[in-house]
């Protein structure tokens, strides 16, 4: 999705529209930087974060380090 919106529009474009996603812990920390050019505003449900484990492994997860890059861009 992200690499369809760069290509229809330019970033700028997005970022003034402030497209929101829901549902943000399907985004991995390789497109975080991408997500923060776009202007992307992230909606996590709080909910998710306290799912029980699939298959003995956790869905997702951040560093610290990328925890705090998401922190430092709001």
């Amino acid at each position: 999705m992200l690499k369809m919106m760069a290509e229809l529009a330019p970033v700028a474009t997005w970022r003034e529209k402030r497209v929101r996603i829901e549902h943000g812990d399907v985004i991995g920390p390789d497109a975080f930087e991408k997500v923060a050019q776009l202007g992307l505003v992230v909606i996590q449900n709080p909910i998710h974060l306290a799912l029980p484990l699939t298959g003995g492994q956790k869905n997702f997860s951040l560093s610290d380090q990328d925890a705090k890059f998401f922190i430092e861009i709001k």
